[in-house]
């Protein structure tokens, strides 16, 4: 598609819990690339099959990714990036895991938890 930024496409329904049964929430999601961004997404609407018919109802969203200006957190404060158009959290997760390398000086690991089998009441 010669761009620089991925399309994010993901279709979420009832099972879910966000739509009705039948119907079906769409996520088209990019970085701005041009002046025309309503442009940028029609190959992901494309993919969803996003004929106007057969879409009820559609938001526009364009809003900044922030980013903190200082990661050193000498004052002890760590802010993370804002979301970015990953649709799955990839980059958030990541966020997350450097926030905690940050505060508590080590990686986590997971690998060491034990799952606890017993239901809760």
């Amino acid at each position: 598609m010669n761009r620089v930024n991925d399309i994010y496409v993901v279709v979420l329904d009832s099972t879910f819990n966000v739509a009705p049964k039948g119907f079906y929430v769409g996520i088209v999601s990019t970085t701005i690339e041009t002046e025309n961004p309503d442009a940028e997404i029609v190959p992901g609407l494309d993919a969803l099959g996003g004929r106007k018919d057969n879409i009820l109802c559609r938001f526009n969203n364009i809003c900044d990714v922030m980013n903190p200006k200082d990661t050193a957190a000498a004052d002890n404060i760590h802010v993370t990036p804002g979301y970015d158009a990953t649709s799955h959290f990839e980059t958030t997760c990541l966020d997350v895991l450097e926030t905690y390398r940050r505060v508590m000086g080590e990686e986590l690991d997971l690998t060491t938890l034990q799952p606890n089998l017993e239901e809760e009441e």
